[in-house]
Order: C-alpha cells, then structure tokens, then sequence
C-alpha cells in the first residue's frame, strides 16, 4: 500500500513539475515576443521620424526648386549654372524619394510583421491557456481519485486498529485467566510437596516394614495398602506436575514469552514424552518463534504419529513440507515461496 501511495505522489509531483515547466515555457516565450514587439514598434517609430524628416527635407527642396525657377526667369544669364544646379536637386530629389518609398516599403514590411507577430503570441497565448486548462483539470481529476483512496484506505486502517483493540482486550482477559490459573496451579503444588512428603515417609515406613521380618507377615497387608496408595500418589503427583509445567509453558506462550515457554515445555515433556499435545506446541513454538525448523519438523512428524487420525493431520502435514522447503531454501540461499498460511 505505501509503495503505490507513493507512487502516486511520484506522478502528482511529476504533473505539477511539467505545468509549471510549460507555464515556465510560456511566459518565457510570451516575454521574448513581447520584446520583439517593442524593437519592432522601436524600429517603426524610427522609420516614421526619418520619413517626416524626408517630407521636410522634400518640401524644402521643393521650395528651392521654386526659388530656382523664379531665379532663372530674371537670371538668364546664371541658367547653366542653375541647370545644372537644378539638375543635382533633381537627383537628390529622387534619391530621396527612392528613400522614401523604400522606408515607406519597410514601414510596411514591419507593420505587416507587427501584425503577424500579435497573432502569433495571441496564439501562443490561447494555446498556453488551453494547455494549463487542461492540465488543470487533470490535477484536479487526479487529487480527487486520490482523495477517495486517501479516504477508502483510512476506512479500512480503522476498521483494522478497532478490530487489533479487540484483539488485544480479548488477550487481556485470556491472559488474566490464566494468572489466576498459574497461581491455583502453584497452590496445587504446594500441595503435591506436602503430598510427596507423606510418600516419603511412607517409603520410609515400608523400609522399616522390610527390615522387620518378624513382623512382615503381619504388616504385608499394610505393605500392599500402602504401596497402591504411593503408587496413586505418584500418578497423581506425576498428572499435577504435568498439568502445571503445560498450563505454565501454555501461559508464558500466550504471553509471548516464547523462552520461557521452551522450558516448561521440555519439563512437561520430560514426565509425558508421548504426549500429541505437548509436541503440536512445540512444533509451532520452534516454526514459528524460536525459528529452528529442524525441531519444528521433529515435533511435527511425532505429533502425527501419535495422533494420525487428527482433524489437523493435513494442516500438520503441509506444515511439514512448508518447514522442509523453507530449511532447504535457507541452506540454499535462497527464500521458500510457499505462502504462510494453510
């Protein structure tokens, strides 16, 4: 789940650099436009004062010429001299006119790429403004999807912190049963002692019915009371310390005092080697705590063969193979691909 919220925040934030690189691409392109404007509207600017200054200078020349003519009227004899003097005025005249019309040619070349150029960045500005339209619009599309998910996930991380709460009250109570569990076992004990020292001194007292031979015929019946009575004792004691070491060894399993646990395991197991129970336990504590699937295995495969007929038999046995395969992939190095649960 992280590795796709992440992912998705890789995307928004790969969205957001791209429209603020195309927005960044716009205006820049928007600035060096705008400036090519103003040196064009410069340049303009510069052609229209050269061309009032031509149209000065022609209306000047024009006075001249008119000055000349009244002068050749009244100077004939100077109208070589003028001719030739009006003949110069005329080139420069037509030199200034071809000027003239080749600023007039460029005034209209420029106005025409002024024109051209408004409505390229009008362009340019449409076409920017649909691009962030549109990417707005996906943004927001994309933050909507994503608030829905934000919102469908912390739903469901609710719905799983309530249910661990209940999870842990119920462990709780289990765990206070078994308190009060732990302490009527010791009490239990306690008396188990007392009882085993009423077996001792009944061991004793057979002793001194051995040693007395006069009188063995007459306490042999005493004899035999007395051993079935040590011989339920021993029982009984041998159950109650078998109890005690599962109920404590289960108790410290529930409260994931797995070490513990082991211990009072092996010490039950000790007074009941042929005990299905105490072997399934060890299995799971060794697969799935203590981490020595050898062990698992060996619990396992005795658990089975003392009781072959149990519902949990195929469970048992995919556990089995699950444990074989994970021990062969660890000497292997490489990882067991079964799934954990049956």
């Amino acid at each position: 789940m992280n590795k796709a919220l992440y992912k998705k925040i890789f995307w928004v934030i790969l969205v957001l650099v791209s429209f603020f690189g195309l927005l960044s691409w716009s205006f820049t392109s928007y600035t060096v436009q705008r400036r090519r404007v103003e040196l064009l509207t410069k340049d303009l600017d510069s052609a229209t004062q050269l061309l009032s200054k031509t149209e000065s200078l022609l209306a000047n020349s024009n006075n001249q010429i008119e000055q000349l003519n009244q002068k050749s009227l009244t100077l004939g004899k100077a109208n070589t001299t003028l001719s030739e003097e009006l003949t110069k005025q005329k080139k420069e005249i037509a030199e200034m006119e071809w000027a003239n019309e080749s600023l007039e040619r460029r005034l209209t070349a420029l106005s025409l790429e002024r024109e051209d150029l408004q409505g390229r960045l009008s362009k340019t500005r449409q076409r920017a403004q649909e691009q962030i339209d549109r990417e707005e619009e996906r943004f927001q599309e994309k933050l909507e999807a994503q608030k829905k998910d934000f919102f469908t996930q912390r739903n469901a991380l609710s719905k799983q912190i309530a249910a661990l709460e209940t999870m842990l009250a119920n462990i709780s109570v289990r765990n206070e049963d078994l308190r009060v569990e732990l302490n009527e076992n010791r009490q239990m004990l306690e008396k188990l002692y007392k009882a085993k020292e009423i077996v001792d001194e009944n061991e004793n007292l057979l002793a001194s019915l051995n040693r007395n031979e006069e009188t063995l015929s007459a306490l042999q019946i005493e004899k035999e009371r007395v051993g079935r009575q040590l011989k339920e004792a021993k029982a009984n004691l041998k159950e109650q310390t078998l109890r005690f070491h599962y109920n404590l060894g289960y108790f410290y399993d529930q409260s994931r005092q797995f070490k513990e646990a082991l211990v009072e395991y092996k010490k039950a197991l000790k007074i009941a080697p042929d005990d299905a129970d105490l072997h399934y336990n060890l299995a799971v504590l060794y697969d799935e705590h203590i981490r020595d699937k050898e062990k698992a295995i060996y619990h396992y495969e005795i658990y089975l063969n003392l009781s072959p007929e149990a519902e949990d038999a195929p469970k048992v046995t995919y556990w089995i193979n699950r444990a074989k395969q994970e021990l062969a992939s660890t000497k292997a190095g490489i990882r067991s691909t079964l799934p954990n649960s049956f």
